[in-house]
Formats: structure tokens, sequence, C-alpha cells
């Protein structure tokens, strides 16, 4: 992505910049977002059916590092922000996100472990990405996706929830788990389609994307599509 909108800003298309990093930031939230928050919902069931009981005591530790796929998202601002090459936000920002990180692994690492450092870690990537959207925003003129990504975690919670719910009542085995993760993807791509999170006008962008595809694997996502865009 940094050779896209580096391309774009150095031919100061504003509009474009703004177009693709809010699609770019939604695409990526789509697809990351449920599996984070589903993958927090399921953890003991995945902990034992991958590694076995022995290994429930790093459910914790799993989830926080699991959960840093939320900010996934954020890959796309950070590509604009380096595409617009202001090296002394870069290094200043970076800086801090260091500092940041060293010291609350060194304040609760001791006490939490693991768990304390994957929260840490958490944090701060979600503090910087706050920063970063104010720069963005305030600086180079680029809006914060924020609706769009809240829908989108809005519709990854009820896929969570769902798929938590779904696993009360089954076994903790892979057979066990498929309705889970199916429960889950279903509620998901209905809650997609109900909240509005892809619009019409990110549609063709969208197919243009699916087109490059091999032509076998081009139904899936064109059905998926289908289901969660309202007409």
């Amino acid at each position: 992505m940094l050779p896209h909108f580096s391309q774009l800003i150095d031919a100061e298309e504003t509009q474009q910049v703004k177009r693709d990093y809010r699609r770019l930031s939604l695409l990526i939230a789509i697809v990351t977002m449920p599996i984070s928050l589903g993958g927090l919902a399921l953890m003991p069931e995945l902990m034992r059916l991958v590694f076995g009981p022995d290994y429930e005591q790093a459910v914790p530790v799993a989830r926080w590092l699991i959960a840093t796929g939320l900010w996934a998202f954020a890959t796309v601002g950070s590509s604009v922000i380096y595409g617009f090459g202001d090296a002394r936000v870069i290094f200043r920002w970076g800086l801090i996100a260091a500092f940041m990180l060293a010291s609350g692994c060194y304040l609760f690492t001791p006490d939490y472990g693991a768990a304390g450092a994957g929260a840490v870690r958490w944090l701060v990537n979600g503090i910087m990405i706050a920063i970063g959207a104010y720069l963005l925003r305030y600086r180079y003129g680029q809006p914060f996706p924020g609706w769009s990504l809240a829908k989108t975690l809005v519709a990854a919670l009820i896929c969570a929830f769902s798929a938590r719910i779904a696993a009360n009542y089954g076994s903790s085995d892979l057979l066990g788990l498929l309705p889970s993760v199916a429960t889950g993807a279903i509620a998901y791509l209905f809650s997609l389609r109900i909240l509005n999170v892809i619009t019409s006008d990110d549609v063709a962008s969208i197919r243009g994307v699916i087109n490059r595809l091999p032509r076998f694997l081009r139904p899936l996502p064109n059905f998926i599509l289908g289901v969660i865009v309202t007409k």
C-alpha cells in the first residue's frame, strides 16, 4: 500500500487518497475483526483442540494476542502517513510508542506475565492508532472512517456472541466447533447487511478486486458480496 499511496500523494490525488484510505481500511476490518473477536470468544475451545487441555492456562495470553487483530485496519493509515514522508512525525511518534511499550512491560509483566505484556501491547497499539487518526485528520486532511469501522465492529461483536452461544451447547472437539463457527459467520454476514456496512459506492471497487482472482475463486466472494450488500 505504501507505493500506491506515495504515488497518489506525489500526483496530488487527494480525493483518491481519501477514498482508498477509507475503503482499504474497511475491507481489512471486515476480514480481521470477526476473526479476532471470534477467536476471543472461542479461544478456550480452540486452545484445547489445537494444544490439548494442558494449555488452558494460556487462554488469557492467546486472547490478548488475537485481540491485536482488531487494529489490523490501521496498516492503511500508517501507509498513508509514510506516503507523506514526514520523517519527523514518524520518528517522534515511533519513539514515544517504543517508550510506552517498554515502560508498560516493565510495570506489568512482573505481576501479570505474558498476559500483562499482551495487554500493554494491545493498549499501546490502540493509543498510537488514535494519535495517527488525529494526525491524518488535522495534519494531512484525511478523515478517519470511524462510522464504517464502528458498524463493522458491532457486526463482529454479534458474530462473536453468536459463536459463543452456539459453543455453549456443543462439544469442544472439531465437529462441535464447526457449528459455532458457521453460526458466527452467518450472523456476521447478515449483520453487515442490516447495518449497511458496505455501501453501493464500494461495490464497484470490491468487484474489481474479485475480478482479479482466478476464475474458479470468484463465485464465493461474489455470493458473499451479494448477501451483505443491500440493493
